[in-house]
């Protein structure tokens, strides 16, 4: 039986448990925009407007501290939710009891963990994404610097063209390498959830890395697998079936990494344990009296 089979079956009979849980983080997804929204067209600004660093300081102020403060209303909002989502799929993958309201877990003792996990999380990949766009942004300087000149030359505009075209390469590779870098990372919310409620685990992405070791092209054919799916998702309809699939498939598939190297080093340390050997630091040997042998 396929991850996407057993997925199926964990998900008959829980349909509208999950359906409940997607329509809770839709409406909270959307509920930090429509705000946004809301307060520019209050204050008389508009969401299409483009505001440059250098107009910050004549009075377009205002404009960045209210996009700021929503940022900072989402994280706080949308954290808690988002780890309680995949709490869910996790109690439903183990067959466990999945209510609703499970995605609500983490806003009680364990809400900073939640905090602490998506900032992580959100540091983590902006750092990746930073480093794997730089050849993007470079390429688009020198195509820029080209413009700027002026030149008129056919060698500029070839250099030019070439550069934009190199660029959206590197863009669209910038992005594909990030995501599957980031595939390193996914354990880490399980593991999270796993743990006790006052604890934070340490090294939380050091170790869902190295759990993921020879696992991550596995888990972008998995994903790439639902690449249809996800197009489906388009007509919003379809994303109410696609999504709980994807994620309960993702789930099984994660937790089967996790308990296969916990089998390993459980099988490991009893075959160390089994066949450990103590020495000494010294070995006695037998005193020989010394006898006279007659002459």
């Amino acid at each position: 039986m396929t991850r996407a089979q057993q997925a199926r079956e964990r998900l008959k009979g829980n349909w509208a448990q999950t359906i409940t849980v997607e329509c809770i983080r839709i409406s909270a997804g959307m509920l930090i925009p429509i705000l946004s929204l809301a307060s520019l067209r209050l204050l008389g600004l508009s969401a299409e407007t483009v505001i440059h660093a250098s107009d910050l300081g004549s009075g377009s102020w205002l404009y960045a501290l209210l996009t700021f403060a929503f940022m900072v209303m989402d994280w706080l909002l949308l954290s808690p939710l988002l780890l309680g989502r995949l709490a869910f799929y996790q109690h439903l993958t183990l067959g466990k009891e999945a209510p609703f309201y499970l995605i609500f877990r983490f806003f009680g003792k364990r809400y900073f963990h939640a905090l602490r996990w998506r900032f992580s999380l959100s540091f983590h990949r902006l750092l990746v994404m930073v480093v794997c766009l730089t050849p993007t942004a470079v390429t688009a300087g020198i195509a820029k610097a080209i413009r700027q000149s002026g030149s008129q030359s056919t060698a500029a505009d070839i250099t030019m063209l070439f550069c934009w075209l190199l660029g959206f390469f590197f863009f669209v590779s910038g992005l594909l390498i990030c995501e599957i870098w980031m595939l390193r990372r996914l354990p880490a919310s399980y593991l999270l959830i796993d743990t006790p409620e006052k604890k934070y685990p340490k090294r939380l992405y050091r170790t869902s890395a190295h759990k993921m070791r020879g696992h991550i092209i596995e888990m972008f054919h998995l994903t790439t697998g639902f690449s249809g799916w996800f197009a489906a998702c388009l007509f919003i309809i379809p994303s109410l079936y696609a999504i709980p699939l994807f994620y309960t498939t993702r789930t099984i598939a994660i937790s089967q990494i996790v308990s296969e190297e916990s089998e390993y080093k459980s099988f490991f340390h009893h075959f160390r344990r089994k066949n450990h050997f103590t020495t000494q630091d010294t070995i006695e040997l037998p005193s020989v009296q010394d006898t006279k042998q007659p002459c």
